[in-house]
């Protein structure tokens, strides 16, 4: 009789134990499924609103070994012996490589184009170039420096004769640029930058000034 009772406390008891197992094994199942769908919502959080849990801004972040690609318009300035530089804008497109966290490597394409006096010209410029951003806002903007060697050529026309003559020109390039994130990987840039060039007929300095926008990726 006390061998039945024994067996029958052992086999509730195993069955107990089992149950309880049961249970934590359930609980803890539950908790990963819970931890699992709160990191889900917070990255889903993070990708439309920019921000982890923290509240830090991740759209400020720059990491080496990213790329991005831009395009600005602007005036062209420049005085010369002929008079002042009319109707002259330029367009501009490059691309750049982050060398680190605030140093770019990047190499442009520019055309210009302007009447000075009675002279039209053209010119197309390969423009490599290092950016170095020297301090920012809030995560949000930016302010760099730049500094480029462009090269290529200029052709120049007098607007009353059909001769037109082209000349090979290269020289200097340093700048300001101002950068204002407007999400992860989209900005607004804004700059000023000033020419030093060499074989030119259109004289040695001038200037431009810029709007343009920048893709991240």
């Amino acid at each position: 009789m006390k061998k039945k009772i024994s067996l029958l406390v052992f086999a509730a008891f195993c069955l107990l134990s089992c149950i309880i197992l049961k249970n934590e094994l359930s609980a803890q199942s539950v908790g990963q499924s819970v931890d699992t769908v709160e990191k889900k919502i917070r990255k889903r959080k993070t990708d439309a609103s920019g921000t982890d849990a923290s509240g830090k801004d991740y759209k400020s972040e720059r990491i080496k070994g990213m790329w991005s690609v831009d395009m600005s318009i602007g005036r062209h300035k420049r005085k010369t012996g002929e008079g002042d530089d009319h109707d002259a804008f330029y367009f501009e497109t490059g691309l750049m490589k982050l060398l680190k966290r605030n140093l770019g490597l990047r190499v442009g394409l520019n055309y210009e184009k302007g009447v000075i006096g009675f002279v039209s010209y053209n010119r197309i410029l390969i423009v490599p170039e290092l950016l170095y951003n020297i301090f920012s806002i809030g995560g949000r903007l930016y302010f760099s420096v730049n500094a480029g060697l462009p090269a290529g050529y200029e052709q120049v026309s007098n607007v009353e004769l059909p001769e037109s003559f082209s000349y090979l020109v290269y020289g200097a390039a340093i700048g300001f640029l101002t950068e204002l994130n407007l999400s992860n990987s989209i900005l607004l840039t804004m700059g000023v930058k000033e020419n030093i060039m060499f074989g030119s007929k259109l004289g040695r300095l001038d200037y431009q000034l810029q709007a343009g926008i920048k893709f991240y990726f």
